[in-house]
């Protein structure tokens, strides 16, 4: 079995992640091979979270949810260029769209891919963090089930 999140591909293609397909655009996993899933991901397209993303060097850029399984998530920033050493520790904040909660993980870099304006950053959530039980981003994990 392949770790969480090494279904998310690393390519070139134009196409945005799709939650029916083993990667995020038609690429191979980091190890060249194709893409097998650890955990079902579900793609938020309405009332997206938005939050921050932080490394230990002091980044911090502006992010949007795009995908979350109980793994790890993807986040579209529309900054120009995100620095991330690869397998990079992260802290990520984010905030409920409909109320005040929000929520800080923290997440390793599994790969990182500039698409035009905007670059997809795939998360991995480190060995002992996972979603609290009855968190706001739960719902996203329900949605269409």
């Amino acid at each position: 079995m392949t770790p969480p999140f090494s279904f998310f591909g690393i390519g070139t293609s134009s196409k945005k992640p799709d939650p029916d397909k083993g990667d995020a655009g038609g690429g191979a996993n980091r190890n060249g091979k194709g893409s097998q899933r650890s955990h079902r991901r579900k793609t938020v397209l309405r009332n997206a979270p938005t939050g921050e993303l932080q490394s230990l060097n002091g980044g911090c850029w502006d992010v949007t949810l795009w995908d979350i399984s109980r793994g790890g998530l993807c986040l579209i920033s529309r900054a120009q260029e995100v620095a991330i050493p690869a397998a990079e520790s992260l802290s990520v904040r984010l905030y409920d769209p409909l109320n005040r909660d929000s929520l800080r993980l923290r997440a390793t870099l599994s790969w990182i891919r500039q698409e035009g304006h905007e670059t997809l950053i795939g998360l991995e959530f480190r060995p002992g963090t996972s979603l609290p039980k009855g968190c706001f981003l739960e719902r996203y994990l329900s949605e269409g089930s």
